[in-house]
């Protein structure tokens, strides 16, 4: 998985060529969870966010409870919001109240399974510090 690594570094028709080869990954094996998921982590790279969303939702449908799906569902809704923030659009405080409840399900998946992610914590992090706490209590 190329996605989340120095892509910043990459020139964006390299973004495109990997983007090209995930899809073409996808046309032989379109039930795959990894590769939607990774997909979805290169589209939040390129800031395609609604994009990263929906193959993030799928890799989830494909494999429910799998932690770094849940995480990057969590992490493609705050850079939704994030996006709509920096652009001066309207806040949909559900999203963000959805991107808080599936960063502690990561975390609670990751516990479960006696594993972590630091990058959950950072990205939950990120969240709290450009959101601040949403309506629900979190720890």
């Amino acid at each position: 998985m190329l996605a989340g690594y120095d892509v910043d570094k990459l020139e964006n028709a390299h973004l495109v060529a990997c983007e090209a080869s995930y899809k073409a990954a996808l046309e032989l094996n379109p039930n795959n969870p990894a590769i939607h998921s990774s997909l979805g982590y290169l589209y939040n790279d390129m800031a395609k966010y609604k994009e990263a969303l929906h193959h993030h939702e799928l890799a989830n449908q494909l494999h429910p409870n799998y932690p770094d799906y849940i995480h990057g569902i969590a992490y493609a809704y705050f850079n939704i919001e994030k996006q709509n923030f920096e652009e001066g659009l309207p806040i949909d405080k559900e999203n963000l109240i959805k991107a808080d409840e599936a960063f502690e399900r990561t975390v609670q998946l990751f516990t479960e399974f006696q594993t972590e992610n630091s990058r959950v914590f950072l990205d939950w992090g990120k969240l709290k510090n450009t959101h601040g706490k949403t309506s629900r209590s979190t720890h």
